[in-house]
This record gives structure tokens, sequence and C-alpha cells, in this order.
């Protein structure tokens, strides 16, 4: 259980040692031109002060006690799929005790996904669940990913998961790495904005005196709770104080809000995080569908990867 610290540990070591070298090397440099030294000095200052390294260094001292990030993400099989992954996937390499939850649409697993997860190094629990076709309800909305979240939720509570917290991060997002720490902290139920969602800007929650009181949002004005789906991330505790905590795949147009109203908590006890909930760290982003030229004979091993 302690090679994700090691790993964590050697990627520090091998900055620190191309930091040294290099150090090293511009003491050697015989060269006539000290605008080229003063340069490069320069270049390696600035190296030590790179912030993914600047990062990982917060957190050396401390690793062992920090709460783990449970990041759940429902995946459907698309051109893009690998490409959105991979987006996401070099985000969360950056951030300390993260267990990553990628739950496939599928009724088995797919050798794409088995691969991709091979080939990360990451901690990544692999999962199913099939989104089977029912009748919907008249009046509601049907929301994806339903299915592979609620399977994800089921995986924490049977696995007795009792310290750190959850998020839904979608694999078409597009996140700031401050937003995992914001994350961590959370107690309860943390909220925070969101950009390029609902038809404009932002949505974010309304804050004063620390409090979450309102929200800033267009889409759907009846909803109590009118968060996206990225911007709220919950303590594992709450899955052991609450029963029945599952995603409703049928709503009218309120899935999230549907979700929290199980926890019982009002709009003023949420924890509004990212500086109350001044600073947007995640957004809404969305690949564009591609369309392949038909008639073109494409290798099919490399088909295979994507």
């Amino acid at each position: 259980m302690r090679r994700p610290r090691v790993l964590f540990v050697a990627y520090y070591l091998a900055a620190l040692f191309l930091i040294l070298f290099f150090k090293n090397r511009t003491n050697d440099l015989i060269v006539e031109n000290s605008h080229f030294v003063n340069t490069v000095l320069t270049g390696v200052e600035e190296f030590q002060n790179f912030f993914p390294i600047a990062y990982m260094l917060n957190f050396i001292d401390t690793y062992d006690s920090l709460p783990t990030i449970y990041v759940i993400t429902p995946t459907y099989n698309r051109l893009t799929q690998i490409a959105d992954l991979t987006r996401l996937k070099n985000t969360l390499q950056l951030v300390p005790k993260v267990v990553w939850i990628i739950v496939e649409d599928s009724l088995d697993k797919t050798d794409k996904i088995i691969n991709f997860v091979f080939d990360s190094n990451l901690k990544i629990v692999h999962l199913v669940e099939k989104t089977l076709p029912t009748v919907k309800p008249s009046g509601t909305v049907g929301h994806k990913g339903v299915e592979q979240r609620n399977r994800a939720l089921k995986w924490l509570k049977e696995s007795n998961v009792a310290n750190g917290a959850f998020y839904f991060a979608d694999d078409d997002n597009s996140y700031d790495i401050r937003l995992f720490e914001e994350i961590r902290s959370v107690e309860r139920i943390g909220v925070w904005p969101v950009g390029l969602v609902g038809g404009i800007k932002y949505e974010a929650p309304i804050c004063k005196n620390n409090k979450v009181i309102d929200w800033f949002f267009v889409y759907n004005p009846r909803r109590y709770f009118p968060t996206d789906m990225a911007s709220f991330a919950l303590n594992v505790k709450l899955l052991h104080e609450f029963e029945d905590i599952y995603f409703e795949r049928f709503t009218r147009g309120d899935l999230e809000g549907v979700f929290l109203k199980k926890f019982q908590i009002k709009m003023n006890e949420l924890e509004p995080k990212a500086n109350n909930c001044s600073k947007i760290y995640v957004w809404h982003t969305r690949t564009r569908k591609e369309i392949i030229k038909s008639g073109i004979d494409f290798d099919k091993e490399i088909m295979k990867q994507i």
C-alpha cells in the first residue's frame, strides 16, 4: 500500500536530480557570452519553481495523512473517449492520494479501457455497468451516466471506504489541479462554481459570511440545488450515514438536486469552496464530435487504440 508514496517521492527525487544536474553543468560551461550563462541559470531557478514540482513538494511530509480523493468517471465508447480520458489522466497524475473509479457503459470490460488502465500510472478501479433501455416516464428527462455513477457509489459502500471525499468527474470536462485540494478538505458537502454551463459563462453559489445563500444560474429555475455534476463533492462518511444513496435515472431536469436532497441538507449548510466560491477551477467543456471520412482503409491495429 506504500507504492503510491514511493512513486510520489521518486518523481520528486528525479526532478531534484535534474535540477542539480543542470545546475552543476552550468558551472562547467566555458562560454564567452555571459548572457547565455545567466539565461541558463535563470532557467534552472524557474524550473525549481515549476508549478507541478512546487505543488508536489507541499505533500512530501504529509502524504500518509492526506484524505484520499475518489474520482468517479462514467465513460462510454466513442472516437474521442481515449483522448478525453488521457487529458483527465494527465491532470490526476499530478494529484497525490487519488483513486480513480472508471465505470464503462458496457456489459463487459473492453480491451480499449483495459489497455488504458494498464498504461496509466494511477490507482484505478475499473468497473462496468451497462445503461439498459427503459421506458421514460412522461415529463421526465433521461440522464446519461446514472447507472455508472450508481455502480461506483455501490463499490465505495461495499468496500467500506471510511476516509476521504468523492467527486463525479466527467471525462470531457477541464479541471484545474487546485480543485482537488478543495475536494480533499470537504467535511460533508462542498460546492464551487463551474464555468461554461447552463447556457451562461458560469454557474456559482452566492455566498455571504462564508454561507451559501443563493445560486447564480439560468437553467431550470425551479431547482432547489441548481448545481452541475462538476460543482460539488461529498465526504465518504455520508454514504454510511444515509441509506439508499443513488441517482434516479429519470427526473424533471434536476438530477443533481434530487441526489443532494437525499442527504437532508439545507443550502446554508453547504461548504463554499474555491475562495468562497469566487474562483472557477472546473469547466463544463465538451469535446467536438468528430466525423471520420468513409472509404479510407485504416490500420486495424491502430484503430483498436481509439
